[in-house]
């Protein structure tokens, strides 16, 4: 929603120039130098047209990017120094018309307790085309300014007395999208539906009760995946695995058998034949696959003939998982763990370098979780490798603030000498939480080191 890809025609007897408004325009040109040790200067001449940089060129054509990313006044994260300072809701949103990136959902909160809710993000208008697809950038396809905060979803002091967002589709119902597209993907809701499923029967919230939301690994779409199972009419070569998942109760623990079993059946097997089920050629091209919609597709068959079609599915794919389980991981599924699949590797980016120091890199983790939980561990397709989570866990009591906790993966140092290095991975890793401390008197009592930043004075010159 804040970028565009343009495709221009280029000159044929000079690429350096592009077909703008029915005439042509010289691109710019700027060389990048890189020293290279025991090797000459290397050399990259950057391209840039009118909209922003040449990311790709062939066969008299050049494709370049527009992004608000690189819009003057755009860096990621400026307009939150004016956001911090707001003293009531009106200021927080004043400060908010600022943001440029990147587009985020904005939760307010104060001591009187009000709270809000607030998309924000440079929208462009796009007055005749939606921005899903590449453009021509001849000058027919241009943005005409941006979308304001109330031409943006926002809500204050909500009737269930909660915001909750995960970055599920959560454009307000009856919004004009055509009028004011927002975005076109998300993410699976699952995560959102358990957050307010957990907060719509509390009555009163708690530090505690936040962090054990924060660390909740039920996973809602596997929940509906054994509804699909219980109606579905299965034959004896699935009973086995239909048997484990029997009274599970859906949470994808670290230690979990039924939960790696879910997970391997839905990777291995069960998304490959929707994909061929589908008509798709290349299957890999619909990698990782969206999960809600594999489950919207196997709860909605349609008529007695595709139910039956997908009950073989199902059969056929969980059969195949069960005998594919057992030989690569045993045929005792009381051995079998959903950590021994799902690992989560923190290694230092400069480790791979010979003579670099492996201590740099943190010992690698065994985890619970998956891309729908609240305690979100998406993974790799290719081998279930942790790819996406939390780096940072925090709770705010507002008022209350030293009563606030918080957790950082892996500590709160970049320097692999300090012993603050990894100290917080394995609070992180087993759900648990350090105190976040405001006040003054509060954070003098619990002071250990203090690094005090002076000045070097540089000499005065001295005339004679």
């Amino acid at each position: 929603d804040q970028e565009d890809l343009y495709v221009y025609r280029t000159r044929p007897d000079d690429p350096l120039h592009y077909s703008y408004r029915g005439g042509w325009e010289a691109m710019e040109v700027a060389e990048e130098v890189f020293a290279v040790r025991g090797a000459p200067d290397q050399r990259l001449p950057l391209k840039f047209t009118r909209h922003g940089p040449v990311l790709h060129e062939e066969d008299g054509r050049v494709f370049a990017l527009r992004t608000v990313w690189s819009d003057p006044g755009a860096a990621p994260y400026m307009a939150s120094l004016a956001v911090m300072r707001a003293k009531d809701h009106d200021a927080w949103r004043d400060a908010l018309t600022d943001w440029g990136t990147p587009s985020v959902n904005h939760l307010y909160a104060d001591t009187a307790g009000s709270i809000a809710w607030q998309t924000v993000g440079t929208t462009p208008v796009r007055p005749n085309w939606n921005g899903l697809l590449p453009m021509p950038g001849d000058g027919r396809y241009e943005w005409a300014g941006k979308l304001t905060l109330d031409q943006l979803p926002h809500v204050r002091d909500p009737g269930c007395g909660f915001i909750a967002t995960a970055n599920e589709m959560n454009i307000p119902e009856g919004w004009d999208h055509a009028a004011h597209p927002i975005g076109f993907e998300w993410i699976d809701r699952s995560r959102a539906d358990r957050l307010k499923q957990v907060l719509s029967g509390e009555e009163l919230h708690s530090v505690p009760a936040a962090c054990a939301l924060q660390n909740d690994v039920l996973s809602l779409s596997s929940r509906r995946l054994l509804n699909v199972l219980s109606g579905a009419r299965l034959g004896p070569a699935a009973a086995p695995a239909l048997n484990l998942l029997a009274g599970w109760d859906c949470r994808a623990t670290a230690e979990s058998a039924e939960a790696m079993l879910v997970e391997f059946w839905i990777t291995r097997h069960l998304k490959p034949a929707l994909f061929a089920a589908a008509g798709a050629q290349s299957p890999a091209l619909l990698w990782p696959g969206s999960i809600q919609a594999m489950l919207e597709v196997l709860e909605n068959p349609g008529s007695p003939d595709e139910t039956a079609a997908r009950d073989r599915l199902l059969d056929e794919t969980l059969a195949a998982a069960w005998t594919g389980a057992c030989a690569s991981f045993g045929a005792d599924p009381a051995a079998w763990h959903w950590k021994t699949l799902h690992r989560l590797p923190l290694n230092h980016r400069l480790a791979r370098l010979d003579g670099a120091d492996r201590a740099w890199s943190i010992p690698e983790m065994l985890i619970g979780g998956n891309g729908s939980t609240v305690n979100y561990a998406n993974y790799r397709v290719s081998d279930f490798q942790a790819i996406t989570g939390p780096s940072v866990r925090l709770v705010m009591d507002v008022g209350a603030w030293d009563n606030s906790v918080f957790v950082n993966l892996p500590g709160q140092s970049g320097l692999p000498a300090s012993p603050h290095y990894a100290d917080l991975a394995p609070l992180w890793e087993y759900g648990d939480y350090c105190t976040l401390l405001y006040s003054d008197d509060a954070v003098e009592a619990a002071a250990v080191t203090r690094i005090r930043l002076r000045p070097v004075q540089e000499p005065r010159a001295v005339s004679c």
